[in-house]
């Protein structure tokens, strides 16, 4: 997407600045003789060199240089305290826009007194249980009137300042006389969809952890306190956050998800409007205090798929590995659990394999791979991709890459294949205990990515052959009227061959790139 690759660099950006926790922010009370009401809080936010952060909202100075400041609709909560009861007040600014101080005001009652503790951002359900334990709240519904297309949504109509009132990562305060230190109690993901498909709909993200509800916090005052997401708290109500939107154009969208801290294993992030909604498997992923999480979306044709924490893409629950080529190639084989598993056996231009029902003529199983067996005639008599029709590539109706892993997936061409096995650009290295390669890229910039694939054999006739010792693999590219051409491979350096269309090969799918 052309208007995703400027957008991405300012996420990279944003990511980058936000790795470390606020620090020196300050928060000055004004005196007040009548008892503490009505007291003035000014919030100075310090930040240097994006070190000390308060992560509120952003200006975007240069490419190069990312402020952070208030806005006008901000809130915090501010502890209490009553004898031994502990509440909090709500603390507003309205003068704030877009400057990295702000003067927040709250009324503490009469016979009241300041406590040590203030809670960004202001939720009603955040309580004080004692002087140093806090209930955090993070909702399980959000609303966006407007669904930014950008990490920063413009204000003024200029090209120097940016807002975005959305970023909310939690963060809870300690008042120490006149000034209060904040500290990031959770982190943030970041979901951006590159080309929404619908204006209006929800967004609904779904964890085996606790996503939203109430996090307790034991001490405020330990170093680390954080509040931490957990197996046990989690229940089918506070493990799925949901996002009602509108306002939203088929440009970029952002939505923004505080998190607790902790190791989430998956995220299934469901969106769309009552006519289509679109599914994205996101792989697992570990929170810090203060950490954000870029998550960035792709849809393609009617298929979403995300990039992963390590860099892999997960395309319809399948893993794919950018090796700095034209393609992605998938972790594992069509019918494989993992990578060094053989997976299926498919005839060229099939997309049911052994001990499966057939796809064309009767109800039988495919348990022969022979020219009798073969879905588009015989050696004699072929009757689809042949010379008179024209068609030297796999319709999608006969990848079996894209009928089994959906759209965005489909069988590598041969072209493909040659840029894969180019010495240039991967080193293919041998595996005699996994009987396989490990194709490792020599692309800079990928040079930490690899794949490994196993020496898969064949199946012809009722038997297989030749695995643990040969790869062999479809391409989705016609040779000639009997034969196609796949990726051959032994022990030594791979090539491209040819084989019998019959034949039972196995199948590493790809993908296209998009644009970041």
């Amino acid at each position: 997407n052309k208007t995703a690759s400027s957008a991405w660099s300012i996420m990279a950006l944003f990511a980058a600045s936000m790795g470390t926790s606020c620090s020196s922010d300050s928060l000055v009370t004004d005196g007040n003789p009548d008892g503490g009401k009505g007291k003035s809080v000014t919030l100075t936010a310090k930040v240097n060199d994006n070190d000390a952060t308060t992560r509120v909202g952003m200006n975007n100075e240069s490419d190069d240089a990312v402020s952070f400041y208030w806005h006008s609709d901000d809130a915090i909560l501010v502890q209490t305290v009553s004898g031994s009861t502990y509440s909090g007040a709500k603390f507003t600014t309205e003068t704030a826009t877009g400057e990295a101080s702000a003067e927040f005001t709250g009324t503490v009652e009469s016979g009241n007194s300041l406590g040590t503790y203030a809670v960004y951002p202001y939720n009603a359900s955040h309580k004080f249980t004692s002087a140093t334990a806090l209930t955090y709240n993070l909702p399980a519904k959000y609303a966006y009137n407007k669904v930014e297309s950008g990490i920063f949504s413009k204000t003024d109509g200029t090209n120097t300042t940016y807002r975005s009132t959305n970023t909310n990562i939690p963060m809870v305060g300690t008042i120490s006389g006149d000034a209060i230190e904040f500290k990031h109690i959770g982190g943030l993901a970041v979901i951006r969809i590159d080309e929404m498909p619908v204006t209006e709909g929800t967004l609904t993200v779904t964890a085996d952890q606790q996503l939203c509800e109430d996090f307790t916090i034991s001490d405020l005052s330990a170093d680390g306190a954080a509040m931490v997401t957990s197996t046990t708290t989690a229940t089918d109500d506070n493990k799925t956050v949901t996002f009602l939107f509108s306002g939203a154009t088929t440009d970029v969208g952002v939505f923004y998800l505080p998190l607790a801290t902790g190791s989430y294993s998956g995220l299934k992030i469901v969106f769309g409007d009552a006519t289509n909604t679109y599914t994205v498997n996101y792989g697992d992923l570990t929170i810090a205090r203060g950490d954000v999480v870029a998550i960035p979306v792709y849809y393609n044709d009617g298929s979403c798929y995300a990039k992963d924490t390590d860099g892999k893409y997960i395309i319809n629950g399948h893993t794919f590995v950018d090796l700095g080529l034209s393609v992605l190639w998938a972790e594992t084989n069509v019918g494989a659990n993992k990578a060094s598993d053989y997976g299926k056996y498919y005839a060229w231009g099939e997309v049911t394999a052994y001990d499966e029902a057939k796809d064309w003529g009767d109800y039988s199983v495919k348990t022969t791979y022979t020219w009798n067996t073969y879905k588009h005639g015989t050696s004699s008599n072929i009757t689809k991709y042949k010379s008179t029709d024209g068609l030297k590539t796999l319709e999608a109706a006969d990848d079996a890459a894209y009928v089994n892993w959906g759209s965005s997936c489909r069988m590598p061409t041969n072209t493909e294949i040659e840029e894969l096995i180019n010495s240039d650009n991967c080193n293919w290295t041998w595996d005699a205990d996994k009987k396989g390669h490990k194709v490792t890229s020599k692309i800079e910039g990928y040079t930490d990515n690899y794949i490994f694939i196993p020496a898969s054999g064949q199946y012809y006739d009722s038997g297989y052959h030749y695995q643990g010792n040969t790869g062999n693999y479809w391409s989705r590219s016609l040779y000639q009227y009997y034969s196609a051409a796949d990726l051959f491979f032994g022990s030594g350096s791979p090539s491209c061959l040819t084989h019998s269309r019959y034949i039972g090969q196995t199948i590493r799918p790809v993908a296209e790139k998009q644009a970041e």
